[in-house]
């Protein structure tokens, strides 16, 4: 699990750096804060598992509580709310 979220951190800086080149700042910025994040996440988790489980229990709500949010836009005919949660 967390090589898989070191590939994507890297992954995020690497893009970073094609958006600064392509001078789109704000992009590179925000994708740059997102690298640093998780990095800092996955700093936490490697420390202690408690810190893992805690993470990974915050993601598993966020993704119901989503899910949940667009299911019951699409029952009522709504467009999803962007960055629910």
């Amino acid at each position: 699990m967390l090589p898989q979220l070191g590939h994507t951190a890297y992954d995020d800086r690497e893009q970073s750096l094609f958006l600064l080149l392509y001078k789109q700042l704000d992009g590179a910025f925000a994708q740059l804060r997102t690298a640093s994040d998780l990095a800092r996440d996955i700093a936490r988790m490697g420390e202690d598992r408690v810190n893992l489980e805690t993470w990974m229990a915050k993601s598993t709500v966020h993704r119901k509580k989503v899910s949940t949010d667009i299911s019951a836009s699409i029952r009522l005919g709504e467009s999803p709310a962007r960055g629910a949660g």
